[in-house]
């Protein structure tokens, strides 16, 4: 499998939209809504690109946008970022996000001398958490209904993985 990622520009805007206007995909984002349509997208690659503290990339399979994954800086310590993903559903279960977070890891560590990478994902997504450990993080807590979608509360899962 030939995965790259690509810094996310305008040029992957539609199909970005495509991806990211399924229910399914993002009930278990925590921020992105339905419908995704392409002015959502184009707006929020605008608003990626010109944040400083983010690095957003798309998930390239055979010159295809098949998902994103994105490093940021939420709380401006510079050697602590947290990474998130998703991937198009006809793509679930093929390890792309296993590799991407790979690849986006080994870039955090050797080329922004991060100290660790975290992730947050809802308690009710144990794929993602599967995704996670095969990537090398560790689960290293749980948030009681520390998340609020669709009118519910939901825990959160909180996994790390340290520079090697």
């Amino acid at each position: 499998m030939d995965i790259k990622l690509e810094k996310l520009n305008l040029k992957h805007a539609k199909n970005l939209s495509i991806c990211l206007n399924d229910k399914e995909v993002l009930k278990t984002l925590h921020d992105i809504q339905y419908p995704f349509t392409l002015n959502a997208s184009k707006k929020h690659i605008q608003e990626s690109m010109h944040n400083k503290d983010k690095y957003e990339f798309a998930i390239i399979l055979e010159n295809k946008l098949v998902g994103g994954i994105v490093l940021e800086n939420p709380n401006s310590n510079k050697k602590i970022f947290e990474v998130g993903y998703y991937i198009s559903r006809p793509y679930w279960g093929k390890g792309i996000a296993t590799e991407a977070l790979k690849i986006l890891s080994k870039y955090a560590f050797n080329n922004l001398k991060l100290r660790k990478i975290w992730a947050g994902i809802i308690s009710h997504n144990p794929a993602s958490g599967r995704v996670l450990e095969k990537a090398g993080f560790k689960l290293e807590g749980r948030q009681e209904k520390h998340i609020f979608k669709n009118n519910r509360y939901y825990d959160e899962l909180s996994y790390g993985l340290l520079r090697p």
